[in-house]
C-alpha cells in the first residue's frame, strides 16, 4: 500500500488543536452505509451520536427553529409543526418518499431508476414539497453534504442518502473521522504500507510501481485509488480532465462563553446564507470541548466572494445566524472535496474497473459521492483483481 500522504485517508483526516479533533473533508458517518456494517465496529468508534433535528436560522437574530424526525423522538412534533416550515402537506409527501426506500435491495435499485436524469432540485417541485421546506432545509442540509446548494445532484444520490439517514443514524468519531482509517488500518495484517512515497510510474500491465525516489516494487496487478482516472476510447487509461470536483472550506472559529448553543449534538443550518450551508457547536457534542463553532462553506458556480475569504465568511456568518465570532482557531480550503457526477452508480461494473490488462480504478469517482462509494468500489476493484488472477492461475 503505496500512499504519498504522510498518513492514510485522503478525505478522513483528522486534525488537533488544543487536544479538539477537527476533520478534514468528511464530517459525520452514517451508520446505515453498507459499507459501514460491513466494514467498521461502529462502537469501538466512541461514537458521538448525533441527533435526526437541525435548528434552522430563518431570521438572523432570532431564535433558530427546529425541525426534527419524530418518529427518532416524539418530543420534537409539536416544536417541529411549529416551525413554520414543514405543513401537512411536506409531512405527508415525506411518508411517501420514504416508502420502499427501506430494504438492502431497494437501495442498490435507487440508482438503476429510469428518472436518475433529474437533478434533486427538480425531482424535489415534482413531489410537490413546499418552497419554504426545499429553501430553508433541503438546500442548506443537502447542499452541506454534497457541497451544492443548488441540488443539482442527480435524485438517485439524494433518495439514497435521504434513505440512510432514514434507517440509520449520523455520528461522529470521538477521535476524529481519522478513528475509521485507523481502524480499517488495525485490520491489515499482512500488508506492507509505504507512507510518504510519491508513485512517479506504474506499468500499465500492473506488473511493476516505481516510485519518484528510484524505488521499484513487482506485483501481479495495481489497483489505482487516486481519483481522476479513465479509459479512453481506445481502452488506454487517462486522465479524466472532464471530471469536476465540489470545493469546500471549513472554518473553526472561537465565540464569547455567552453564546447560547443548542444544548443538544445536533447542527444548525443558514438558509439565509449563500455560501454557509450548516454549522455546529463543539460544546454541544462534548461538554469539554472549548466555545468553538464549526461553519462550513460551499462555493457556487457565479459566486464573486471567495468562500476562502476569512472575513467575508465571518460577515455572512453573522448574517445568517446573529452570532459574531471571535478568533479563527483553524481554515480547512478542499478543492476536491467530492466529484461532480451525473451518472451516480452504487457500485462499477466489475468489468469496468479496469483501466488496462493490470491496472484497476477505485474511488468515489468511480461509483458515487460518499464513503459508501469510496469503500464498494475497492471492493469491486479487489474482487475484479482477486478473480482475474484465480483466472490466470488455473
Amino acid at each position: 500500500l503505496i500512499e504519498k500522504e504522510s498518513e492514510l485517508g485522503g478525505r478522513l483526516k483528522t486534525d488537533w488543536v488544543d487536544g479538539v479533533p477537527i476533520d478534514r473533508g468528511f464530517q459525520i458517518l452514517l451508520t446505515a452505509y453498507p459499507e459501514v456494517k460491513r466494514l467498521l465496529d461502529v462502537d469501538a468508534l466512541d461514537p458521538i451520536w448525533l441527533d435526526s433535528a437541525a435548528r434552522v436560522f430563518r431570521a438572523s437574530g432570532g431564535a433558530p427553529v427546529l425541525v426534527g424526525d419524530p418518529r427518532r423522538c416524539f418530543s420534537d412534533l409539536m416544536a417541529t409543526w411549529s416551525s413554520g416550515l414543514v405543513s401537512g402537506k411536506d409531512a405527508w409527501n415525506m411518508w411517501r418518499h420514504l416508502q420502499g426506500m427501506r430494504t438492502p435491495k431497494r437501495v442498490r435499485n435507487l440508482f438503476a431508476e429510469k428518472t436518475t436524469q433529474r437533478t434533486t432540485a427538480e425531482m424535489l417541485e415534482s413531489k410537490g414539497y413546499s418552497v419554504e421546506l426545499v429553501d430553508e432545509f433541503f438546500r442548506p442540509f443537502f447542499g452541506g453534504i454534497f457541497l451544492d446548494r443548488s441540488l443539482t445532484v442527480p435524485e438517485s444520490m439524494f433518495n439514497f442518502v435521504l434513505s440512510m439517514f432514514a434507517t440509520g443514524r449520523a455520528i461522529l468519531p470521538r477521535q476524529g473521522m481519522a478513528a475509521v482509517v485507523n481502524q480499517l488500518r488495525s485490520k491489515l495484517q499482512r500488508t506492507d504500507i509505504r507512507l510518504g512515497a510519491q508513485v512517479g510510474w506504474v506499468d500499465e500491465d500492473g506488473r511493476c510501481v516505481r516510485l519518484a525516489a528510484g524505488e521499484s516494487f513487482k506485483g501481479d496487478g495495481v489497483i489505482l485509488a487516486t481519483p481522476g482516472w479513465t479509459r479512453s476510447i481506445k481502452g488506454e487509461w487517462m486522465k479524466d480532465d472532464a471530471l469536476e470536483w465540489n470545493r469546500t472550506v471549513r472554518y473553526v472559529w472561537s465565540l464569547s462563553a455567552d453564546v447560547k448553543t443548542f444544548n443538544r449534538p445536533l447542527i444548525g443550518l443558514t438558509p439565509g446564507s449563500k455560501r454557509i450551508t450548516n454549522m455546529h457547536f463543539f460544546r454541544d457534542l462534548n461538554s469539554k470541548w472549548p466555545d468553538w463553532v464549526s461553519v462550513t462553506a460551499v462555493s457556487g458556480m457565479h459566486d464573486i466572494v471567495d468562500i476562502a475569504d476569512d472575513h467575508e465568511m465571518r460577515q455572512e456568518f453573522k448574517l445568517g445566524t446573529g452570532i459574531v465570532v471571535r478568533e479563527t482557531i483553524a481554515m480547512q480550503d478542499i478543492p476536491m472535496a467530492l466529484p461532480q457526477l451525473r451518472h451516480p452508480v452504487y457500485e462499477p461494473a466489475l468489468e469496468s474497473t479496469w483501466l488496462s490488462n493490470g491496472v484497476l480504478k477505485a474511488g468515489d469517482d468511480r461509483s458515487n459521492p460518499s464513503f459508501n462509494g469510496a469503500a464498494r468500489s475497492g471492493a469491486q476493484a479487489a474482487i475484479a483483481l482477486h478473480n482475474n488472477l484465480n483466472a490466470h492461475a488455473m
